[in-house]
C-alpha cells in the first residue's frame, strides 16, 4: 500500500503547478533524486535541461490561465536561474578535459538545451523583461573553452555571458 500510495503521490506531483498541494515533492524530492540518480555529467546536463523546460512549461500554464503573478514569477525565474548555472557548471566540469570528446559533448549538450529553450522563446522574454536576463548569472562561474557555446543563440536569445 505504501509502494502505491508513493507511486500515486509522485506521479500526481508531476503534474503540478506551483502553489499546488504536491508541487513541493515534485522540486524537493522528485527532481533532486533525479539529479543523483543520473550517473555521468551528460546526463545530469539533460536532466538539469529538463528541469529548466518544466520550470518554463509551468511558467507558460500559469501565464495562460491569468495566474503568473508577480511572486509566482519570481519564484519560478530563480528557480529557473538556479537550474541554468547548475547546468553550466556541469558543462565546464566536462569541458576540464579539453579533449575532442569533451569538445564534441558539451557541443549536443549545448545545442539539446538550445533547442529545448527555443521552444520558450516568448517565456524567457517575458523573465527577461521582468526579472533581468538569466544568461548574466553564468558569468563569473562559467569560463569555457568552447565556442560554440559563446556563439550560441535562439532567436536572440543569448544563455551566455556576453
Amino acid at each position: 500500500i505504501a509502494v502505491m500510495l508513493g507511486g500515486t503521490v509522485a506521479y500526481a506531483s508531476e503534474q503540478s503547478l506551483p502553489g499546488e498541494l504536491f508541487y513541493p515533492i515534485k522540486t524537493k524530492i522528485i527532481e533532486p533524486v533525479k539529479t543523483a540518480l543520473a550517473l555521468t555529467p551528460k546526463d545530469k546536463a539533460e536532466v538539469k535541461t529538463e528541469i529548466i523546460d518544466n520550470r518554463l512549461n509551468e511558467a507558460e500554464v500559469l501565464d495562460n490561465m491569468g495566474k503568473l503573478t508577480p511572486k509566482l514569477g519570481k519564484e519560478l525565474d530563480d528557480k529557473i536561474k538556479s537550474n541554468i548555472s547548475d547546468f553550466y557548471k556541469i558543462k565546464k566540469q566536462i569541458g576540464k578535459n579539453n579533449s575532442s570528446s569533451s569538445i564534441e559533448e558539451n557541443d549536443k549538450i549545448q545545442k539539446a538545451f538550445d533547442m529545448e529553450m527555443s521552444a520558450h522563446v516568448k517565456m524567457i522574454d517575458k523573465f527577461k523583461k521582468n526579472f533581468g536576463d538569466p544568461s548574466k548569472l553564468e558569468s563569473k562561474d562559467n569560463e569555457r573553452n568552447d565556442k560554440s557555446q559563446e556563439n550560441s543563440k535562439i532567436k536572440g536569445v543569448k544563455y551566455i555571458k556576453e
